[in-house]
């Protein structure tokens, strides 16, 4: 269809080939009175628009519980979920996150004030892991244990410079001062 087509009914609206004020043009559209509806561009984008909430439902009549109920997929490019002024809740009975890239795939959290995670249990496995705290790191718990297959290390800022020789020497002193003062107690 090259030539605009559109059709004013009571209430609604619907067009074909109509160009919009940021210059796309309308495939197919049907828009209510009250500025709703769903229109597909020319070029391929999908736009629907609603005042208030968008509520979808789906799979009430699924029968294998192995099939989806629903699925959102990308042939090429990105997803992404936006609510720049509200939250994003995922809420199920569990709740999978699989990075699956090129090598080997990557799951980023960021935030800008806190990452928290509350669970009886919290495992954490991996080839390498790393805890760093920029400005401190708390490990805490009624019991702890730490257990290296090779070796287990605990050091604090001053054991660190202690391999310099200035270090060594400061180190003597040390030990120096504590026998010093363990048999002259009285």
């Amino acid at each position: 269809m090259s030539d605009p087509h559109s059709r004013q009914y009571k209430g609604f609206r619907v067009s074909s080939g109509e160009g919009l004020q940021d210059g796309s043009v309308t495939d197919w559209s049907v828009t209510t009175d009250n500025h709703q509806g769903i229109t597909f561009l020319k070029d391929g984008r999908h736009v629907q628009r609603c005042k208030t909430t968008s509520q979808e439902l789906c799979g009430y009549g699924l029968k294998d519980p192995q099939s989806p109920a629903k699925t959102i997929e990308a042939e090429n490019g990105n997803i992404h979920l936006r609510a720049l002024n509200g939250e994003i809740i995922l809420e199920a009975a569990n709740i999978r996150i699989i990075g699956l890239g090129g090598n080997g795939g990557e799951v980023t959290i960021q935030a800008g004030k806190i990452i928290q995670n509350t669970a009886p249990t919290v495992n954490v496995q991996a080839t390498n892991a790393n805890i760093t705290g920029s400005q401190g790191t708390n490990i805490v718990g009624t019991s702890v244990s730490l257990h290296g297959h090779a070796s287990c290390e605990a050091t604090d800022g001053p054991s660190l410079d202690a391999s310099s020789v200035l270090g060594k020497i400061l180190n003597i002193v040390e030990q120096v001062k504590k026998f010093f003062a363990s048999i002259c107690k009285d």
